[in-house]
């Protein structure tokens, strides 16, 4: 209970004062009244959905976007911002492939060449990474090949899964890029369809294949990227099925 709070001026009580105080109090309180509320619900309810500031409708850059408290019932809690399920072509509206080498077989994007040189699909629109409390979710059911000379694979800007020509046993993720430190799934999944999911808040990136979790980085990334896939080695193809990039209001991910 909070308790008023006088404060004299020439030996009489000033209230304008003790008002200011109080409601500066109460603020206080108050929130951290919604932070126990929060770890409560998380606790109690691992279906439920926490509020989070997103983006303004038709906005995919956060500096630019004017900021909406989003609160979801459970059912729908995402919010999806970009997605693709190719078949029988390229949809350029939403991917370049600046040095060619990609083509579609009927249900993938197959991206690749009979030589060994770069081939990349980057999307054409710029995401920013996650800022203050959003959590942004990339799934993807891909095939990734294996490399002797490159690096290759698919994420979000510098936070990928794939594969390395100097260790060709294990499948690796990181968040500086494939070319940068990497660390080891203690498995291998080359060129085996599997579907990934990398969730991305401010400070972290967790990696889940096939709904299994498998580890956790750091980041500090910033500023805004793309969807970003490569192959490298000669007649080794990059397959993708299907992607979707969205922002979720869900817990539930916390609890795998």
């Amino acid at each position: 209970m909070l308790q008023r709070l006088h404060t004299f001026v020439n030996g009489q009580a000033d209230p304008q004062f003790a008002d200011k105080i109080d409601a500066e109090f109460q603020q206080i309180v108050d929130e951290e009244n919604r932070k126990e509320n929060l770890i409560l619900d998380a606790n109690n309810h691992r279906d439920g959905i926490v509020p989070v500031t997103l983006l303004a409708e038709n906005s995919v850059d956060c500096s630019a976007a004017t900021s909406i408290t989003l609160q979801l019932p459970n059912g729908a809690s995402d919010l999806v911002i970009f997605e693709d399920d190719p078949t029988n072509a390229i949809d350029f509206n939403k991917w370049t492939t600046p040095y060619g080498g990609a083509s579609t077989d009927g249900s993938c994007i197959v991206l690749g060449s009979t030589t060994s040189a770069y081939r990349y699909l980057d999307s054409i629109t710029l995401f920013n990474y996650p800022v203050g409390n959003l959590t942004l979710v990339l799934e993807f059911r891909a095939s990734i090949p294996h490399t002797q000379y490159g690096y290759v694979g698919f994420g979000f800007g510098d936070i990928y899964i794939g594969h390395r020509w100097d260790d060709t046993s294990y499948t690796h993720v990181t968040t500086t890029g494939l070319g940068g430190t990497t660390y080891s799934l203690g498995a291998n999944y080359r060129n085996t369809f599997m579907t990934y999911k990398i969730v991305i808040t401010a400070t972290q990136a967790h990696f889940y294949v096939d709904g299994v979790f498998k580890t956790v980085l750091n980041h500090s990334l910033t500023g805004n990227t793309i969807i970003h896939g490569n192959a490298y080695d000669a007649n080794t193809y990059l397959k993708l099925d299907w992607v979707k990039l969205y922002y979720t209001t869900s817990i539930d991910w916390l609890f795998k």
